[in-house]
């Protein structure tokens, strides 16, 4: 059957929500909660692909690499496994006023690209992280203790990261008002 490992669910607003269910290592996993059954199919169709291929590591959709965060920046839908995950950085910006792109512009100068920012609008100071299906857990580890070394640095210092790169942060009202459309030196 095409529609094998998928399950749908209402959620607590009445709507339905999508799972995959896979089986791995004799045990059964589920991930989810897709909006649309094609996402789930597309889902379910590249992890038995995967898992055919001997590539599939359940791991890295459970969002594992990144409990390691929890305790400074939580993660308020954590309860979904997806490939990515949504932290926020509200604790440390009313702690030590150090804001989600500040941690975002930061993460520049170790050679992280920048996650997204503020967004989804339901989670104040919200970090989109996605990383790459192919990250091992050593890179994942090293980004975590990347986002503490961050969150011991001075705000100050952060409100100007980042700092090693060709251009630092823009005033980003100027930017958005007086548009340069090309690079001059």
């Amino acid at each position: 059957r095409k529609d094998r490992g998928l399950l749908a669910k209402k959620d607590s607003t009445g709507k339905t929500v999508w799972y995959v269910r896979l089986y791995h290592d004799g045990k059964e996993r589920r991930f989810g909660s897709f909006k649309a059954k094609t996402e789930a199919r597309e889902f379910y169709e590249k992890a038995k692909q995967e898992q055919k291929l001997g590539r599939f590591f359940p791991e890295r959709y459970q969002q594992g690499g990144f409990a390691k965060l929890e305790d400074v920046l939580p993660v308020p839908h954590g309860e979904r496994c997806m490939h990515e995950f949504v932290a926020s950085a509200e604790k440390s910006k009313a702690e030590k006023g150090i804001t989600a792109l500040d941690i975002a512009k930061r993460l520049l100068d170790f050679g992280y690209y920048a996650p997204t920012v503020y967004f989804p609008q339901i989670v104040p100071e919200a970090l989109m992280v996605e990383p790459t299906e192919t990250e091992s857990q050593q890179t994942l580890d090293e980004f975590a203790a990347t986002i503490r070394t961050i969150l011991t640095e001075s705000p100050e210092f952060l409100h100007n990261a980042p700092h090693e790169t060709p251009i630092s942060r823009p005033d980003e009202v100027k930017a958005g008002r007086q548009l340069v459309l090309r690079w001059k030196r």
